[in-house]
């Protein structure tokens, strides 16, 4: 599978816009949209940076679907989806651009209902309220959508997203999201905004 490593994590059902000018992205979209499955992988990079190559990934990644891409002068503007989670089980040869054998993982284990999804919404909404950052929306109606819905809006840095990501059950998932909006509900009232 064609591999895009990031500095940020995509979410299952997350919306990430992404700026394409490097020759071999830009060449892995080619193959991509050509493709009877255009999917791209979206992994963290562990060490490195996102341009020119040479860094060390994670293992757990993202596959997204290209939902816009709009080619301009000197780059591709697009927009990918999350989709299903997949682990990285070997690198192969940049020939020209990252690819992988992954393996699917399993989905949440669906161990909340409804109304536990809509108390953790609520609650996100009280707290991005205090925090004075946009509050997440009504999560859809699906009840593993939602929950990653309510993990993407989360105010969370890469690592503590890709923790997320690699949550087993739909109760763990919405446990660490109730927990860091009140840590960032503690941080904010401690130190002001900003912290």
């Amino acid at each position: 599978m064609p591999m895009f490593p990031l500095g940020t994590v995509l979410l299952p059902g997350g919306l990430l816009p992404l700026r394409l000018f490097e020759p071999r992205y830009l060449a892995m979209l080619q193959d991509v949209l050509q493709a009877e499955e255009p999917e791209i992988g979206f992994v963290l990079i562990e060490r490195g940076h996102e341009a020119g190559g040479g860094d060390a990934r994670f293992s757990t990644a993202t596959v997204g679907r290209i939902v816009q891409a709009e080619p301009r002068e000197s780059d591709v503007a697009m927009v990918v989806q999350g989709g299903r989670r997949v682990e990285v089980e070997g690198w192969l040869p940049e020939d020209p651009y990252p690819r992988a054998r992954v393996r699917d993982l399993p989905d949440l284990v669906p161990d909340v209902d409804r109304a536990e999804v809509a108390a953790v919404h609520d609650r996100a909404v009280a707290a991005s309220l205090r925090l004075g950052i946009m509050a997440p929306e009504p999560p859809p109606h699906g009840l593993l959508a939602a929950c990653w819905h309510l993990a993407d809006a989360c105010p969370l840095g890469p690592f503590d997203r890709l923790a997320l990501l690699r949550s087993t059950r739909a109760r763990q998932l919405l446990a660490a999201v109730d927990d860091a909006y009140d840590q960032a509900v503690q941080m904010h009232e401690a130190f002001g905004p900003g912290s």
